[in-house]
């Protein structure tokens, strides 16, 4: 059984492997070239993917062992099951306030809040208390409406309004960030299987693995991503 599995999922990473060559080769051909030769647009792009990559890490990181945290804290079927319906009614119920905070509070705050929320949530996991954990669902799913708008927000805004850039260019970044967030998927897997599994941490391993990850992120957006605002500032001041 786990032979065959194993097999798909070798099939599976190379079917994925050549679907993405064709990809990057078909997006090279389009628009890639006139970006890649642009130095300024590859060193600000390289900035936005060092934080939004870590804060992708730290999301695929928990994703594993969220159902086997559960049963090992020993609850029910029907109370795992309205854990997860919290957490999936948050992420659809807050996704209107997730629009609505870059607006109100700031892009690059509503990044720093996103990594806030979300260290809490893992934080959460701690506790065996059936509460604190549905408290912790809420806020993992107001941290997954952040996380699919506010660093994109950021970017697009950034790009398009302090740089300049061609609007034809932002796919390009996306499209490397999608890319990379395959790779980080399973790779964030494997790490979750060997806290949890190999070195015998347990399933709130992961979780907790996350936390610096959560913070390195924070530290990217709250530096470098305010150094790149504030040069840009005194920029239009000159």
């Amino acid at each position: 059984m786990l032979v065959t599995a194993y097999l798909a999922l070798v099939v599976l990473l190379a079917l994925c492997l050549g679907l993405e060559l064709s990809a990057c080769r078909a997006q090279r051909r389009q628009s890639a070239p006139a970006a890649s030769a642009n130095p300024a647009f590859r060193c600000f792009q390289t900035l936005f993917l060092r934080g939004y990559l870590l804060a992708l890490w730290a999301d695929w990181l928990q994703g594993p062992y969220l159902y086997k945290l559960y049963r090992h804290y020993n609850f029910l079927e029907s109370q795992i099951a309205i854990l997860y319906v919290f957490g999936l009614a948050s992420c659809v119920l807050l996704a209107p306030l997730a629009g609505w905070l870059p607006l109100a509070l700031g892009r690059r705050r509503t990044c720093l809040l996103f990594c806030v929320a979300y260290t809490a949530c893992c934080l959460t996991k701690l506790s065996r208390d059936y509460f604190v954990l549905i408290l912790g669902r809420v806020l993992g799913g107001l941290s997954t409406s952040l996380l699919a708008t506010a660093f994109e927000a950021w970017y697009v805004e950034r790009h398009v309004e302090a740089h300049d850039f061609p609007v034809e260019w932002i796919p390009a970044t996306f499209a490397r960030a999608a890319t990379w967030n395959h790779g980080l998927a399973v790779g964030a897997g494997l790490t979750a299987n060997l806290l949890a599994e190999w070195l015998g941490l347990g399933p709130v391993a992961p979780f907790m693995a996350a936390v610096p990850c959560l913070g390195l992120c924070s530290w990217v957006v709250l530096r470098d991503w305010g150094r790149e605002e504030e040069e840009e500032g005194e920029e239009e001041e000159e």
